[in-house]
Formats: structure tokens, sequence, C-alpha cells
């Protein structure tokens, strides 16, 4: 009896198994997208965020995401902390990665600080 049970069921077995490799193939996919986006333009310490738009399962896994951010830092400070970590990851030759990553600054309002845009975009 308990054959011809796991014998009705047996169809069964394939499709689930296909559909949950796939979904651990694309979390995984998904984390390397976080990891990269986070060692490669991280936040800028301090800087608080404002907005955040993404159509992927999180921010800055895989699918496009935009986030805003303000920092009582002016731009040049700012800059020069990434252009800092450029640099690092020149020197460790990590400055490679699966994802598109863009940074804009803008004068914070109230001419105060400044307005960090960062965009991501990782496609696989």
């Amino acid at each position: 009896m308990n054959r011809r049970r796991f014998k009705r069921w047996n169809f069964l077995l394939v499709p689930i198994f296909i559909v949950a490799f796939l979904f651990v193939l694309f979390m995984g996919a998904d984390q390397l997208c976080v990891n990269d986006a986070g060692r490669r333009l991280p936040i800028y310490p301090g800087a608080q965020k404002i907005d955040e738009t993404h159509n992927g399962i999180r921010a800055r896994g895989i699918g496009s995401t935009r986030m805003t951010f303000e920092s009582a830092d002016s731009q040049e400070t700012i800059e020069a902390w990434y252009q800092e970590l450029q640099i690092e990851l020149l020197k460790t030759r990590r400055q490679l990665g699966i994802n598109n990553l863009t940074i804009l600054y803008a004068p914070g309002k109230e001419g105060k600080g400044t307005t960090i845009y960062y965009l991501s975009q990782c496609v696989l």
C-alpha cells in the first residue's frame, strides 16, 4: 500500500525539486548582487536614508535600485571618501563586479550638506 501511495505522488517530486533548485539559484545570485554593491559602493557613513525604490526582491539585489541619502558632510568630503575606497579596491584588484553601480551628488536642502543618489542595476 505504501508503494502505491508513493508512486501516486512520485510525479510531483521532479517539479518540486526543479522549483526548489531554481529558487535557491535565484536567491544565491541575488545575494551575490547585494554583496557586490556593498563591497564596491557602500553607503556613506552617517548618511540618512530619504527614499528607496527597487523592482526586485530587495534593494541592491537582482533588478534596479535607486536610493537617496542625505549627509551633513560637503560633497568634496564625500567624494574624497569614495575616492579612497576606489583606490583601495584598485590596489587589491577588487574593483570589478557584477553590478552596474552609479553614485550622483546634489546640494542638500537649503544649501546644507549633500544629497547622495545610489543607482544599482544587477541583471544576470
